[in-house]
């Protein structure tokens, strides 16, 4: 937990008015407070993840002091329970002033109750605890699953399958792509069937179509708003 210091109360200025002698104080509009409290729940970490910021400090800055407690990468943690006062998505660069100052329950720190201004739940797994797909690393050996196999190792059927994933491996290892279109930035890939998903490729579709141009039997095979479907995709 970092250092806290509560920020100061907002301040009242007196106003004198010269032709007469009663004083008045009158209330201004508090400025934005110059330092924020923001207290993270989270569930693994018993001592009270407590910070005093700026005002200024973007939501990057706390997820690497939470970091240093929890050992959580920024990357891995959700912070719920935050709002922007102006409605839009919480982000890593939106600033503590920015966020949505909401009633919190009091947190007890070396025995003095502190109210933070703003509370939230942090969800993450530590990197030391996170599962490894051993698909993912490089350095594992390679191991025949053969669990879903009808036939014992040795045997020639498993013999066979060896050499099928082997072969299937070389060759994937060896073709190259042949892109008909550059591949658009920041757009994800989608791999589509074209039998049953895009066009029906049944007995009874190809019977059913009796025209003689070929593109006409092609429309004919498409699968209720199939083109609506590829636009929407293509967005």
């Amino acid at each position: 937990m970092s250092s806290f210091t509560a920020p100061p109360p907002a301040s009242t200025t007196t106003s004198t008015t010269a032709s007469t002698t009663t004083s008045t104080t009158a209330s201004t509009t508090a400025p934005p407070p110059t330092s924020i409290t923001i207290h993270a729940k989270h569930s693994a970490t018993p001592a009270p993840l407590l910070y005093a910021l700026p005002s200024t400090t973007p939501i990057s800055t706390i997820k690497s002091l939470l970091q240093a407690t929890t050992n959580i990468l920024p990357i891995r943690q959700k912070l719920l329970g935050l709002t922007r006062t102006d409605k839009r998505p919480v982000t890593d660069d939106c600033l503590l002033c920015d966020l949505k100052v909401k009633k919190a329950k009091s947190v007890l720190v070396d025995g003095y109750s502190i109210t933070p201004d703003i509370s939230c739940i942090l969800m993450g797994t530590p990197e030391a605890e996170i599962f490894v797909d051993p698909s993912d690393m490089d350095s594992l050996p390679d191991v025949i699953d053969d669990f879903e196999l009808e036939y014992n190792a040795g045997s020639d059927e498993w013999v066979r399958s060896v050499s099928n994933s082997t072969n299937l491996q070389k060759f994937t290892d060896s073709t190259e792509l042949w892109l008909m279109n550059d591949l658009r930035e920041g757009k994800p890939l989608l791999v589509l069937d074209l039998d049953h998903t895009l066009l029906d490729f049944s007995s009874k579709a190809l019977q059913g179509s009796n025209a003689s141009n070929g593109d006409t039997v092609a429309a004919s095979l498409k699968r209720p708003f199939m083109d609506a479907f590829l636009q929407q995709c293509y967005r």
